[in-house]
């Protein structure tokens, strides 16, 4: 169970409840006098379907079970497998939505080592697994030995869907707002992980894969044909046409480099997930804010996939919207930007995360309290960091307030307390003042350390852009843009599976379709920027951020994957600021990472075979990223800081600290 939600848990049962008590009222329903509900046939059919996948999985179980394959027992499981897969996809939609975590740990997820996420207190690691994991072993070379050595990942698989299965068929709980909900969620599942390769990592099977996902999204979608009224109609049938296009697009473009993604989203991806929300409303089916508690990463009523309104960012901050939030944000500006913070109040949030260079700092290696050395990595970005479940390099911390202590108490970075900080600001009657009109319901005491983390969360989480020029371009609010943007576009997203890892649209490591888990990759990421005979940087990533339960050897230089959204600014690059330009960084990438220069390192994540990128298509990547850059009305800084009595040091301080 996904841990942000387990407190939503005794709430939801008394909702549940209360709304069978109620009869539902007050809710949308699916109105319909004489049909029954499309729902029921669909479940039908997708317990018939695992049903039908599981028997295949045991097909597959006696294939691997040879000690000795040979080509043709190669080429005989790999059918197997693309018949699993074209079988899995017709009900992705429904599996992925009523069963996220299972699928993601057992049934299709990416092909690495997990760590079991239902036992936080200790360490369990899940060997790869899933459709993903044979996909990526069967067609990762042509020796028929690694049919026999994908036995186990087929035994497991077996025993998977067996159980799932059994488990579906008792299960009688599809509804409409189910199926319609499920349906959304494909549109961005096959765009981001389905088009961008990140699901076929073997075969590269991804546009047959999507063409049978697509098909089939239509033939769920007919069920509901005989429900139509006149105020439905134009949805489904805009629905309809959507979906039969995109089917007829990919059929006509059947080549996976060469496939335009910027047209399929332009024309297909953003329509078709706009209609299926009208389609959602016409028939009337309740939404689902409507009968769950439930937060969610994703606003069910956006419609773009590039809208500033897709995600939410209170979801990640975890604080809940308060009516003086404006109030709480711009004091939450000043703080960031005033030095008082600090132990020497001569270094502000803002030292380190610098407006005019992205919110990073610029240097390789962030600059200690007092200009007594460097810290071990660079800062990072805060534009559009909210959008995350993991903050700083090594994910060591969950919630975007708790970013707040790790800095107070670092003896490198403000070297001081909560305490000393209050003193401080209650010394200033203005800040006092400014306090009691953001938190009044703190009374009396209004600064201390909930107002104070609420404030810079609050801020931060201010911090966000989706009006670069790519982004008014996707949305279709502009007709033209540079061509190398869409070239690099669609290179990106496709040959050189930079959207494998920096998924849409916020580029960063939050998973779609749900946005509601963060990852890191290991890069192979070198100490000095050399192109052979490189060495490992000895920074040990998330394997070291002091989390017992995820201190596994794959976490070995591992790092969050950051956002590429303003990339243009916040250069130098890698954690360690190894490379000062988006050119070197390309490089990197387009020989294979640290296993193309020369690190042999076990479990880098990063494929590391060559991309094959010409120069031009590198300077169309660059110029992609480039078109992400946006800070329009997020760079203000304070015209003063609140003022002390007349005669205190601390007012000639600086806004954005001295250094």
């Amino acid at each position: 169970m996904n841990m942000r939600r387990t407190n939503w848990i005794r709430y939801s049962l008394a909702a549940a409840a209360a709304a069978a008590v109620l009869g539902m009222s007050g809710f949308r329903m699916l109105l319909h006098p004489v049909s029954p509900s499309p729902a029921a046939e669909l479940e039908a059919q997708f317990v018939r379907q695992i049903g039908a996948l599981s028997d295949l999985s045991t097909e597959m179980e006696a294939l691997t079970a040879s000690s000795t394959p040979n080509a043709a027992t190669l080429a005989e499981t790999r059918r197997l497998l693309i018949r699993m897969r074209m079988l899995y996809k017709t009900v992705e939609h429904l599996a992925a939505y009523l069963d996220g975590e299972l699928v993601k740990d057992h049934i299709n997820g990416a092909p690495l080592p997990k760590i079991e996420r239902n036992m936080p207190s200790s360490l369990t690691v899940l060997p790869p697994a899933g459709l993903q994991a044979l996909d990526d072993g069967l067609f990762g070379g042509d020796d028929p030995a690694q049919v026999h050595e994908l036995h186990s990942t087929a035994v497991k698989f077996r025993i998977q869907t067996e159980t799932w299965a059994t488990h579906i068929r008792q299960r009688r709980a599809l509804t409409d707002r189910m199926v319609l909900e499920s349906l959304r969620a494909q549109v961005l599942r096959i765009f981001t992980l389905g088009l961008t390769g990140f699901d076929t990592p073997g075969s590269g099977n991804a546009i047959p894969e999507a063409l049978v996902s697509l098909r089939s999204m239509r033939e769920a979608l007919a069920g509901y044909r005989s429900w139509l009224t006149p105020a439905s109609e134009p949805a489904f049938v805009r629905s309809d046409s959507l979906l039969d296009a995109a089917v007829q697009y990919l059929e006509a473009h059947p080549d996976f480099g060469r496939l335009d993604r910027m047209r399929m989203l332009r024309t297909y991806v953003n329509p078709l997930y706009s209609s299926l929300l009208d389609l959602h409303l016409a028939l009337r089916v309740e939404l689902p804010h409507e009968v769950s508690p439930f937060p969610r990463a994703l606003r069910y009523e956006a419609r773009n996939l590039f809208g500033p309104d897709l995600l939410d960012p209170a979801y990640y901050a975890r604080f809940p919207q308060s009516p003086r939030a404006p109030l709480q944000i711009e004091l939450g500006r000043i703080l960031f930007f005033d030095p008082v913070l600090s132990g020497n109040n001569e270094r502000a949030c803002a030292s380190c995360h610098i407006p005019a260079k992205g919110f990073a700092d610029g240097r390789a290696k962030s600059l200690a309290l007092n200009f007594e050395g460097s810290l071990d990595r660079n800062a990072p970005t805060v534009l559009n960091s909210t959008y995350a479940l993991r903050y700083f390099h090594d994910l060591r911390s969950e919630e975007l307030g708790s970013q707040v202590e790790h800095v107070i108490v670092s003896e490198q970075e403000f070297n001081t307390t909560y305490w000393a900080i209050f003193d401080k600001l209650y010394a200033s009657e203005e800040y006092v003042r400014l306090f009691r009109e953001a938190f009044p319901e703190h009374g009396a005491k209004p600064i201390n350390r909930h107002t104070l983390t609420v404030a810079l969360s609050g801020y931060l989480q201010s911090l966000t852009g989706w009006n670069s020029p790519f982004d008014r371009y996707a949305r279709g609010e502009t007709r033209e843009i540079d061509p190398a943007v869409v070239r690099g576009f669609n290179l990106f997203m496709g040959k050189a599976a930079c959207g494998t890892c920096h998924f849409a649209p916020v580029f960063n490591g939050t998973v779609p379709p749900d946005y509601e888990d963060s990852e890191s990759e290991v890069l192979g990421v070198p100490a000095q920027p050399v192109w052979a005979n490189a060495e490992i940087d000895p920074d040990l990533g998330r394997y070291a951020n002091r989390r017992a339960s995820e201190h596994a050897p794959f976490n070995q230089h591992a790092f969050k994957t950051p956002t590429v959204r303003n990339i243009a600014l916040t250069a130098p690059y890698m954690h360690n600021g190894v490379y000062q330009t988006l050119e070197e960084v390309m490089q990197f990438y387009n020989v294979g990472g640290g296993a193309g220069i020369g690190i042999e390192l076990p479990n880098q994540t990063l494929p590391p075979d060559p991309l094959g990128l010409s120069r031009r298509e590198i300077r169309d990547i660059i110029a992609f990223m480039e078109a992400l850059t946006d800070t329009a009305g997020l760079t203000r800084a304070p015209a003063r800081l609140p003022a002390y009595p007349e005669g205190s040091p601390l007012n000639g301080r600086t806004a954005g600290g001295v250094y």
